[in-house]
């Protein structure tokens, strides 16, 4: 129905009180308060509360408040979202698929995300299955729980530093994988050093993830694939005495 009182906060941007001898003036609306719910910068709806308006009127603020910060966060998860998606869609297709062939497009990826491909690069695989399992078994199993899990661990992950802006980290199957950039005069000790501390980092989350198998620094992009096959053949030699294995270890 219409409602005189929210019409005039959107087209003024103020708020609007109504007493019960203004209802005339306010076709459709009760007494209370009408306050903007702003984002953006731009009023996209109005909040009203019911009440005598000098008693409703903190509550009213709360409201609006409290909505325009779950508007903030829906668009900021949004915007996540999307750039989650597109480091999924570069990493799936660029060590899974035949290269070659998805050259442009992996270049197309790389520069919507700010990717700069002439950089060496290391694929790396954690597996996070007890953490995801603790999550399904606490919280049931669905999509926003698995959503929420991932979310948490890339979260963990990139507040541990030890991945920068031009390092990638996806979610698949259960497996943390990364692909870490590493600049300048690079040594295996260095590869080694950043593994270590990976383990140590994701070990604070979780106790239980102990693993990971590092495949060979690849200079171009034609290498990340067989960089991730290593990452895979060495996670598979890992035991409680070696957690950590990468392809450069000569046995």
């Amino acid at each position: 129905t219409f409602h005189k009182g929210a019409k005039d906060v959107i087209e003024t941007g103020m708020v609007i009180e109504i007493y019960p001898n203004q209802l005339e003036q306010f076709p459709g609306a009760l007494q209370g308060i009408n306050l903007p719910i702003v984002f953006d910068e731009q009023v996209v709806g109005v909040v009203g509360v019911f009440g005598i308006p000098e008693e409703v009127r903190d509550t009213g603020r709360l409201v609006k408040a409290i909505t325009e910060l779950i508007l903030e966060r829906e668009l900021m998860q949004e915007e996540t979202r999307s750039r989650y998606k597109l480091r999924e869609q570069f990493l799936e297709t660029a060590l899974t698929g035949d290269t070659v062939q998805s050259l442009p497009k992996l270049k197309r990826l790389a520069k919507s995300m700010n990717l700069n491909l002439s950089l060496a690069r290391a694929v790396s695989v954690i597996p996070i299955t007890s953490f995801i399992r603790q999550a399904v078994s606490g919280y049931g199993s669905s999509e926003l729980v698995l959503e929420r899990s991932i979310e948490t661990v890339l979260r963990h992950v990139a507040q541990s530093g030890l991945i920068g802006e031009q390092d990638l980290a996806v979610v698949w199957d259960e497996q943390l994988v990364l692909l870490k950039t590493f600049i300048g005069t690079w040594q295996q000790e260095a590869l080694l050093q950043w593994g270590r501390s990976m383990i140590d980092s994701m070990q604070k989350l979780d106790s239980e993830i102990a693993f990971c198998g590092i495949g060979s620094l690849a200079s171009v992009i034609g290498g990340y694939a067989a960089s991730y096959r290593q990452a895979e053949y060495c996670l598979a030699t890992c035991h409680a005495d070696r957690p950590l294995r990468t392809i450069y270890k000569h046995n």
